[in-house]
């Protein structure tokens, strides 16, 4: 933008001409919203509240204002070093940005290969996930595009019922959820018990996890599962979206 001590820049509707608000630039290089408590740095103006579907009016010309530069909710995301909260962050400012997105696929954090120290490094990671994904909904609300969205998370192997030490090895039986204001919130299949396990020792899988994909396909993304799904029609598709 080119913002300089003491001028002033208006922000005005794509849409009309009457200015919105004015942004007053300070000798020390500080931008205040009229009508904001809050101050922001000229050098980081990706988090000016109100720019929002705007573009900015200065010596008479319009110009738009940065995608990139943009940051319009601030919903508090986990900190640290792992990408999967910062992902999460941009994939929700590019859907409130209209981009136009379809299906987004996300690697979460990862480190759930648990042969040894299952109990401390489960909780460490789950606990990191639910964060993210809590962090990540809360957002799609404040920006009011919640109901666009619905999440998916799948676990790519399960573990075996029997312990190896301090963790267990590979096995089947994953898990998977859907998360979202649209999501139908119900349990679907049932625990399998510990009591009766599959020819390979493996905790039995009460939901297939084709009809899941189906289900998704079908309810949520509005397209025929045959095709898509190997098989589509062999398998019962539960309920996942109200």
């Amino acid at each position: 933008m080119g913002v300089k001590d003491d001028e002033v820049v208006k922000v005005v509707p794509k849409k009309a001409g009457k200015p919105l608000a004015t942004l007053l630039v300070g000798k020390t290089s500080n931008v205040r919203l009229e009508g904001d408590p809050r101050v922001w740095s000229t050098t980081n103006l990706k988090r000016w509240s109100l720019v929002k579907d705007v573009k900015l009016w200065r010596d008479r010309q319009i110009m738009d204002f940065p995608v990139d530069q943009v940051d319009t909710v601030a919903v508090a995301y986990p900190g640290g070093n792992n990408a999967f909260p910062r992902r999460l962050a941009s994939l929700a400012e590019m859907i409130s940005r209209g981009m136009p997105l379809r299906v987004v696929a996300l690697d979460a954090n990862g480190g759930y290969d648990t042969h040894e120290n299952q109990a401390t490094t489960l909780q460490t990671n789950l606990g990191l996930l639910s964060a993210s994904l809590a962090a990540f909904q809360a957002d799609l609300e404040a920006r009011g595009v919640a109901d666009r969205v619905l999440v998916h998370v799948w676990s790519e192997f399960g573990r075996r019922p029997q312990a190896n030490g301090s963790g267990t090895d590979h096995g089947a039986g994953g898990a998977s959820f859907v998360m979202g204001t649209q999501a139908k919130g119900t349990m679907v299949g049932e625990f399998p018990g510990l009591a009766t396990l599959d020819a390979q020792s493996n905790l039995r899988h009460t939901v297939d996890f084709r009809g899941v994909y189906k289900g998704l396909t079908e309810q949520w993304l509005g397209v025929d599962a045959d095709g898509i799904v190997p098989g589509a029609s062999a398998y019962t598709a539960p309920q996942l979206v109200r």
